[in-house]
């Protein structure tokens, strides 16, 4: 059974819209307030997402959510790892990633 949402899995525009609205926002109130930046700006966007969702006010499946998984998050990554500082993630875990990097080798 297909329950009705104010936003139609279809309105591609609407949906871009209110996600790329939901990242604006997650991404300032995780830059302006304290608690905000404790929980994450990832984990904000989530549970706006999720409570729209069950608002019945965007679907829960739609073809747009599928086109964020397979380019825009693929293309996101790249680009945090650009502003990742490798020094300070060596000294702080170490032989950990040297640990992991064995270890995901083995398996592929």
């Amino acid at each position: 059974m297909v329950e009705s949402t104010l936003i139609s899995p279809d309105n591609t525009w609407a949906l871009w819209a209110i996600l790329t609205g939901i990242a604006a926002l997650s991404i300032y109130l995780e830059q302006t307030y304290p608690w905000a930046s404790k929980i994450t700006g990832a984990i904000i966007g989530l549970v706006i997402a999720m409570a729209l969702a069950n608002f019945k006010i965007i679907p829960t499946d739609a073809p747009t959510y599928d086109m964020v998984w397979d380019y825009v998050v693929p293309l996101a990554l790249p680009m945090l790892l650009f502003n990742a500082n490798i020094k300070k993630i060596w000294k702080e875990s170490g032989r950990m990633v040297v640990i992991f990097s064995e270890r995901t080798l083995t398996i592929l």
